[in-house]
């Protein structure tokens, strides 16, 4: 869904913030991520407005969109950082990130993982598993230091989303089913290499509803509760990411103070509590289009129409994992004629499509079009299959932009491949 004020018709131009989307890849060519660092601010603001009565610390789930210059937006606005790998914190490091506002989660941490983390003094680990738990003590022993810790409950709630991005129910691989939890932080209270200062709950991506976030609430508050009774103090509240946004003209757009409101008002009689939020989605998804160019126009004999571009599933992966919905719009406006067409790609696979028996606005041979709300889950989830280099990724504020990631090459794909003839 086109977000105005950051991406709009300037008379029959497609524009990003003050310039022209033409005039960006007449520079940079296609494909190419394009982003809005004024949409990323303007989301970052209202998410502080609705929490600005609750003790909060806003980690930016880097996952979404990996970008060091993305991460150091989010870092220079004062926002934490949500990560889920060795790499991820390599990036959060190199962004400048206070580590006192990182929070790890992921639930396969690796030795070598636990270890780069405890020396970087992150603000704590969302234990996933009892095993990963005495895993972080051992460690922890090791290197002679206590580890802060959070608990990840997984509360068996349905959070009504695509069931491959649900979290928080039993079938999920995520947390410690929150019926067996509490031996498990009494376990860890105990050890001697483990400080529990947090609960971690996240219950799934692209939300748009907000009661299963006020369920989970409920739930976590209780624990926050019974722990403390039992002498653990619980400082810090982490209610994970996963708040929707509307790919579609008719999704419900969700009021981040009906959000807000949801997570908090169960703990409204606990005091002394900070609430760490890990959007992603969110802030960025809105702020970032990927803009590829018509290579051939194609019908068959059943009449079916195909626009086959020079983007697809190896650079936007969305339509086919989750059956995700990108709206795709012309950059340049020729005609009011709308006609139904698949929008493909170059690979040889038929999941690779960016939309099916989509209406689109009559479009020929080299034009560009724009698939919208590609500003989370994106490159990031970008591949080199069949050997197409990646996409070069632009940031936009006001009439200027700057490429934050060159476009790949042929000989980036050989970079780690050994020739042994």
């Amino acid at each position: 869904m086109i977000k105005e004020p950051y991406f709009y018709y300037k008379g029959k131009k497609f524009m990003v913030e003050n310039i022209s989307v033409e005039e960006i890849i007449n520079k940079v060519g296609t494909p190419a991520y394009i982003y809005s660092s004024n949409f990323f601010k303007e989301q970052l603001s209202l998410l502080r407005a609705a929490f600005q009565e609750v003790s909060n610390i806003i980690c930016f789930s880097l996952k979404v969109c990996h970008n060091i210059n993305v991460i150091k937006f989010f870092v220079n606005n004062g926002c934490g950082l949500d990560i889920v790998s060795g790499g991820e914190l390599f990036r959060a490091l190199k962004s400048g990130v206070d580590p006192k506002k990182v929070v790890y989660s992921g639930v396969a941490k690796t030795e070598q993982e636990i270890k780069e983390a405890i020396n970087a003094d992150i603000l704590m680990f969302n234990v996933e598993s009892e095993d990963e738990l005495g895993r972080i003590n051992q460690i922890g022993n090791s290197l002679n230091k206590k580890v802060p810790i959070a608990i990840r409950v997984n509360p068996n709630i349905d959070a009504k989303t695509h069931p491959y991005i649900t979290t928080g129910m039993r079938k999920n691989k995520f947390g410690i089913d929150h019926e067996l939890v509490l031996p498990v932080y009494r376990k860890a209270n105990d050890m001697k290499n483990i400080e529990v200062i947090g609960i971690d709950c996240h219950i799934g991506s692209q939300l748009l509803d907000v009661m299963p976030y006020h369920e989970a609430s409920r739930i976590i508050a209780s624990y926050v509760k019974t722990l403390r009774d039992e002498g653990i103090q619980i400082k810090y509240v982490d209610m994970g990411g996963g708040l929707g946004i509307p790919y579609k003209e008719d999704d419900p757009v969700v009021s981040c103070k009906e959000y807000a409101k949801a997570i908090t008002e169960p703990f409204s009689d606990i005091p002394d509590l900070t609430f760490i939020l890990e959007p992603g989605r969110f802030l960025t998804a809105q702020g970032g289009i990927l803009v590829t160019r018509v290579q051939y126009i194609k019908e068959n004999s059943a009449k079916k129409r195909f626009v086959i571009v020079d983007t697809g599933m190896h650079h936007l992966i969305r339509p086919s994992l989750y059956h995700g919905f990108h709206g795709v719009v012309p950059v340049e406006r020729k005609s009011n004629k709308k006609i139904k067409v698949d929008v493909v790609g170059p690979i040889c696979e038929s999941t690779d499509f960016l939309a099916k028996e989509y209406l689109l606005e009559e479009v020929f041979q080299n034009d560009l079009l724009a698939i919208t709300d590609t500003g989370a889950y994106g490159i990031v989830l970008s591949s080199y299959y069949n050997s197409h280099p990646s996409p070069v990724e632009v940031l936009v504020n006001g009439a200027d932009f700057k490429i934050i990631r060159k476009r790949g090459t042929y000989k980036d794909m050989l970079i780690n491949e050994i020739n042994t003839e």
